[in-house]
C-alpha cells in the first residue's frame, strides 16, 4: 500500500486507541457514579431515618405538656408517674421537667405553694455559667423547676429558673413565639462531669390546649414549659444501633443554623472502627474516598450531618467493567486499523459519490424550495389582483355610466376618459400579477415561433435604441406550438425592454429559435421541468449582467433594480407566469459584466390547427325582450353591472347569492335567457351554479365572469369555451358584445 493509502488506517488507529481510553474513563466515570449513587442513597435513607428518630424524642415531653395542660394541679408524685411513661424504653432520656410561669411579685406565694405539695425546703434560685446556684436576678418573670422525674445520677434542678443562660433561653423564646418545641444546641449539662453532652427540648404550654393564633397571645397565655434533658451521645446511639452496620464515618453539627464548615462545627462523630458515637472528631482524619454532606432540621436546629466513605469502602463496590470496555476497544481497534488497510481506496469512491449526491440533493432542493416559493407568491398576488380587479369592475362600470349621462359636457367627457385610462392602465396592471399567477385568461392557437419572432422586427424597433443590434437566427423547420400568441409577444417585448435597460451604452440583442428536447436528467436537476420535445426561444444580450443575488430573486413581483417610477417590477414575472401557464419551462443565465441568456422551452404542438375563434361584430343591435338573471356577491359589482344591462335594454333580475338564484331558475313563471355568474361565491362558485341551473333549465344560456380569469372554467368539460367568460373589469361595449355573441341579439 503506497504511504497515503496507510493515513486512513493510521487515523483509525490513533482514534480508535482514543477512543478505547476515552471509553476505559467514561466507564470508570460511569462505575464511580454508580457508586457515589449507592452510597449517596444510603447517607439519604440514613438522614432520613436519623431525622425521623430525633423527631421522636420529642414524644416524650410532648406527653408531659399534654398531661400539664389538661390537669393544672397535678401533683409531684402524679407527675412522676406521668414522666416514667413517657420515658419507657428511652434510656437516654436524663430527665423530664415542668417549670410553671411565675410573676416576680409571686414568688414567694409560689416557694410556699410549692412547699405545702410536700417540695420542702423548695426556693427557687439562679444558676451562673459554671452550673452553681445562686439567689435570683431581678427579672420580670421566671420558670423555676417546679416537678422534675430524674433517671440518670444527675442532679437535682428543682427551684432553678431555666433560661438563665442564653443557649436555654432563646429556645425558650422561639417554642413560646412560635407555638412548637423547639430545642437547644448539645450543650454541657448541670453534673458532676462536663464530658457529656446534652440536648434539652423544651414545649411551650398554653392556658389551653388550642395554640394562641398571634405572638401576642402567646406570650401573654403561656403557663409554661414541659422540659426534657437527653444524652446527645446515648440518642444518636439508640437511634443507629438498630440499623444496618455503617461502613463510613458520621459527623454531626447541630445548630440553629446551617453551617458551611460543617466538619469544624462537628460535636460527634460516629466511628465504623469503634461502632459508636463518641464526641469530639475522629483521631484519624484521613482523607476520604468520597464525602457526601446531607442536612434536616428538628425542633428549629440545624443538624449538618458529613459521611466519609474510605478507599476501602469505595473500592469494594467499584467494578471491573472498565477495564473489559478497555481492552475490547483496542481489539476492535486492531481489526479496524486491518479492515480500513484493505478498503481504503473503495472508501474514497464512495465518498466521492456521497458528496456528488450531495450537491445534487442540495441543488435540487434549492430548485424545489425557489418554485415553492414563487408558487406562494403566485397564490397571494392571484388574489390580491382578483379583489382590485372587483374594484375596477365597479370603477370602470360606473364611469361608463357617467360617460352616457354627460351629455355635450366636452370638459366631462376628457375627465371621465382619463379616469377610463387610468383605470385601464390598473386592469393591465391586475393582468400582469394575474400572469405571475398563471391566473390570466389565454386563447391558445397553434403558432409558428419564426413568423411570430420576425413579425415583431418592427415592434422591437421602436422599443430599442438606435445603438442597440438585433440579431435574429432562426433554425428552419421549427415545429409549432399551442400558445397564446398575443401573450408570447408581450413576453418577447418584455425580455428585450430589460436588455434595453441593462444596455445603456449599446449592444447586442439576439433572439434565437430552434428544436430541443428536454430529457429526464435534465428533469431531474430541474424538478419544474417536464421530459419532452420543446421549441427554445433564447433571447440574450451583452449587457451588464446580474450577480447571483439579484438572479435568485428576477420571477418575484415588483422586484425591480430600477429606479423608483423607471418599473413596476412586473415584466419578468409576467413572463414567469405566462410560459407556466403554457405547460412551459424557463431558465435564466446571467454573469455580471457579460450579459444574460433566457431561454424559454414552449412544448411542441401535438397537432397542427387553430382553435374556433368567435366572430366578432361591427353592429350590435338594440335587444328586444332578453331578461337576464344576473347573480353577484358583491353589492358594488352587482349594482353597477345591472345598471349597464338595463341601459342596454336588457331586464335584469338580481340575486346576491347562488341559493337565490336557483329559488328564482325554480319558479316557471320567471322568464330568464342567460344567466350572468361570478365563477368565485361562498358556499357554492359559479360552475357549480351553472351546473344546477341548466338541469333546471337546459336551455339556459350562461355567461361568467370573474376577477381570477375563469381558470375554474377549464376544469369543466361543458364549459371550456372562453365565449362564455368576460373578465373583469370590463368596458360597458365589451359587456354588450359578449352579449350579443351568446344571444344572437
Amino acid at each position: 500500500m503506497s504511504r497515503k493509502e496507510w493515513l486512513a488506517p493510521l487515523a483509525a488507529g490513533i482514534v480508535g486507541i482514543v477512543l478505547s481510553c476515552c471509553a476505559f474513563w467514561l466507564a470508570e466515570r460511569a462505575d464511580m457514579d454508580r457508586v457515589r449513587n449507592i452510597l449517596e442513597f444510603r447517607a439519604d435513607w440514613r438522614t432520613r431515618d436519623l431525622e425521623a428518630k430525633v423527631r421522636l424524642t420529642g414524644n416524650p415531653v410532648e406527653n408531659v405538656a399534654i398531661a400539664m395542660t389538661a390537669n393544672q394541679f397535678l401533683r409531684p408524685n402524679e407527675f412522676q408517674q406521668v414522666a416514667a411513661h413517657a420515658r419507657h424504653g428511652l434510656s437516654h432520656i436524663n430527665s423530664l421537667q415542668w417549670a410553671p410561669r411565675v410573676k416576680q411579685k409571686d414568688v414567694f406565694g409560689f416557694e410556699a405553694g410549692a412547699r405545702a405539695l410536700g417540695l420542702k425546703d423548695y426556693r427557687m434560685s439562679d444558676i451562673s455559667a459554671d452550673f452553681k446556684r445562686q439567689p435570683l436576678m431581678d427579672r420580670p418573670e421566671y420558670f423555676p423547676v417546679l416537678f422534675e422525674a430524674r433517671f440518670n445520677d444527675n442532679l437535682s434542678t428543682l427551684g432553678i429558673a431555666l433560661g438563665r443562660l442564653d443557649d436555654r433561653r432563646i429556645p425558650m423564646e422561639r417554642a413560646r413565639d412560635m407555638g412548637v418545641l423547639s430545642a437547644t444546641k448539645p450543650v454541657r449539662p448541670i453534673a458532676p462531669t462536663g464530658s457529656e453532652l446534652v440536648y434539652i427540648v423544651y414545649w411551650p404550654v398554653y392556658d389551653s390546649l388550642d395554640v394562641p393564633d398571634t405572638v401576642e397571645d402567646r406570650r401573654a397565655r403561656l403557663r409554661g414549659y414541659a422540659t426534657g434533658n437527653y444524652d446527645l451521645i446515648a440518642m444518636l446511639n439508640a437511634a443507629i444501633a438498630d440499623t444496618p452496620e455503617m461502613v463510613e464515618t458520621l459527623r454531626f453539627a447541630v445548630s440553629h443554623e446551617h453551617q458551611d464548615d460543617s466538619l469544624g462545627a462537628a460535636v460527634a462523630y460516629y466511628s465504623p472502627t469503634a461502632r459508636r458515637v463518641e464526641i469530639g472528631v475522629p483521631s484519624d482524619d484521613a482523607p476520604p474516598a468520597l464525602r457526601v454532606a446531607r442536612e434536616f432540621v428538628v425542633f428549629d436546629q440545624h443538624w449538618d450531618l458529613t459521611y466519609d466513605f474510605s478507599p476501602q469502602v469505595v473500592g469494594e463496590l467499584r467494578s471491573r467493567a472498565a477495564w473489559v470496555w478497555l481492552v475490547s476497544g483496542l481489539l476492535l481497534t486492531a481489526w479496524l486499523v486491518a479492515y480500513l488497510g484493505r478498503l481504503g481506496i473503495r472508501r474514497r469512491q464512495v465518498e466521492a459519490i456521497v458528496e456528488a449526491r450531495t450537491r445534487e440533493l442540495k441543488r435540487t432542493s434549492e430548485q424545489l424550495h425557489q418554485a415553492q416559493k414563487m408558487e406562494a407568491i403566485g397564490n397571494m398576488t392571484g388574489g390580491m389582483a382578483h379583489d382590485f380587479n372587483n374594484l375596477l369592475a365597479v370603477v370602470i362600470g360606473n364611469l361608463d355610466l357617467l360617460n352616457d349621462r354627460i351629455g355635450d359636457d366636452a370638459e366631462g367627457k376628457v375627465l371621465v376618459e382619463e379616469a377610463l385610462q387610468a383605470s385601464e392602465r390598473g386592469a393591465e396592471l391586475t393582468r400582469q400579477l394575474l400572469a405571475f399567477a398563471r391566473r390570466q385568461p389565454l386563447a391558445p392557437k397553434i403558432v409558428a415561433v419564426n413568423e411570430l419572432v420576425v413579425g415583431m422586427t418592427r415592434l422591437l424597433e421602436r422599443i430599442l435604441e438606435e445603438h442597440i443590434e438585433v440579431v435574429l437566427i432562426t433554425a428552419p423547420d421549427v415545429w409549432p406550438v399551442m400558445i397564446d400568441s398575443a401573450q408570447l409577444s408581450t413576453a418577447i417585448a418584455n425580455l428585450a425592454t430589460n436588455a434595453r435597460d441593462a444596455m445603456p451604452k449599446g449592444g447586442r440583442l439576439t433572439i434565437e429559435t430552434k428544436n430541443t428536447e428536454l430529457d429526464a436528467d435534465y428533469a431531474a436537476a430541474n424538478p419544474e421541468a417536464v421530459p419532452g420535445e420543446y421549441v427554445l426561444l433564447e433571447v440574450s444580450d451583452t449587457g451588464i449582467g446580474m450577480s447571483p443575488e439579484i438572479l435568485a430573486q428576477v420571477f418575484e413581483p415588483f422586484f425591480t433594480t430600477k429606479e423608483i417610477g423607471q418599473g413596476t417590477g412586473l415584466g419578468l414575472s409576467m413572463v414567469f407566469g405566462f410560459v407556466k401557464q403554457s405547460q412551459g419551462h424557463i431558465k435564466i443565465y446571467s454573469e455580471v459584466g457579460h450579459g444574460t441568456i433566457v431561454r424559454i422551452y414552449l412544448p411542441r404542438a401535438a397537432e397542427v390547427g387553430t382553435l374556433p375563434t368567435a366572430s366578432v361584430p361591427t353592429h350590435i343591435d338594440v335587444p328586444r325582450d332578453e331578461s337576464i338573471l344576473v347573480v353577484e356577491d358583491n353589492d358594488g359589482v352587482r349594482n353597477v353591472v345591472s345598471k349597464q344591462l338595463r341601459e342596454l335594454g336588457y331586464k335584469v333580475i338580481e340575486a346576491d347569492r347562488p341559493q337565490r338564484a336557483l329559488e328564482l331558475l325554480a319558479d316557471p313563471q320567471l322568464h330568464v335567457d342567460l344567466l350572468f355568474t361570478d365563477l368565485v361565491m361562498p358556499d357554492m362558485n359559479g360552475a357549480e351554479l351553472a351546473e344546477a341551473a341548466l338541469k333546471l333549465r337546459p336551455e339556459l344560456k350562461l355567461l361568467f365572469t370573474s376577477g381570477y380569469s375563469g381558470s375554474a372554467l377549464l376544469n369543466d368539460a361543458r364549459l371550456k369555451d372562453r365565449g362564455l367568460f368576460l373578465s373583469k373589469p370590463y368596458r360597458k361595449q365589451d359587456l354588450a358584445r359578449k352579449l350579443h355573441e351568446i344571444l344572437g341579439t
